[in-house]
């Protein structure tokens, strides 16, 4: 018989929209919002005790997902000009 498919990770439900300027250093900084909440999350933070946050270029953001040991690159939304 065929090997058990495995099915794929769940997707990273976090949603980035824009940089922040460094608080303190030179952290690379994002705004992500998780539900309700608005975040700013640095390279290496853990949001939700869960989702790394790996990388952050001005266009997406490399998140891994610790419990399923899968990485996932989100883009980051931008606000739309002049609004």
């Amino acid at each position: 018989p065929a090997p058990p498919v495995k099915s794929p990770p769940p997707p990273i439900p976090l949603k980035f929209y824009g940089l922040a300027l460094p608080l303190r250093g030179n952290d690379k900084r994002v705004f992500c919002l998780q539900g309700d909440e608005i975040l700013t999350p640095a390279e290496g933070d853990l949001v939700q005790n869960r989702y790394r946050i790996v990388r952050i270029t001005p266009v997406t953001v490399l998140v891994e997902d610790t419990l399923h040991k899968h990485q996932q690159q989100i883009p980051v939304d931008q606000p739309p000009p002049g609004g």
